[in-house]
């Protein structure tokens, strides 16, 4: 009967000629790595993990950017917020400023008419007086007398 292949793990174990190779078992072919130990540097300081390191180089990269381009959209929104406010009150002078003006129209109208009116009644003194016009307009509470 032919003999099976040995296996990977097997011939790894088989020492080589010129090589001390000790092994006990098979984990020891595969170590479970230890848990990341923060070496210190020359300066007492712990190293970082590549994670860490990565978040931070994520921060230190992107961030200062994105501030700055944040500040500038800020000053440019609250910059034409401001024009804005300053065109629509100057629009808003102007519309007030024909409206005032077009009631002082109609006021000095209304007035002109009135003085025309005045002058013409005294002229012709055919109108009622003042007393009879009040009496005239008077009513009662109800309206019925």
């Amino acid at each position: 009967m032919p003999l099976a292949r040995p296996s990977n793990t097997l011939r790894l174990l088989r020492p080589r000629a010129g090589a001390s190779l000790i092994v006990t078992s098979p984990r020891a072919l595969h170590p479970t790595p230890a848990p990341r130990q923060r070496a210190e540097d020359e300066h007492g300081r712990r190293s970082i993990s590549d994670a860490s390191r990565r978040h931070r180089a994520f921060y230190t990269e992107i961030a200062p950017p994105m501030i700055k381009v944040l500040v500038i959209a800020s000053i440019v929104y609250f910059a034409l917020q401001l024009a804005w406010a300053k065109l629509d009150q100057e629009k808003q002078e102007v519309d007030y400023a024909e409206r005032i003006g077009a009631l002082e129209r109609d006021l000095e109208e209304l007035q002109e008419k009135a003085r025309r009116e005045e002058k013409e009644g005294s002229a012709v003194g055919a109108g009622p007086s003042g007393a009879e016009r009040k009496k005239e307009g008077r009513k009662g509470w109800f309206g019925l007398w």
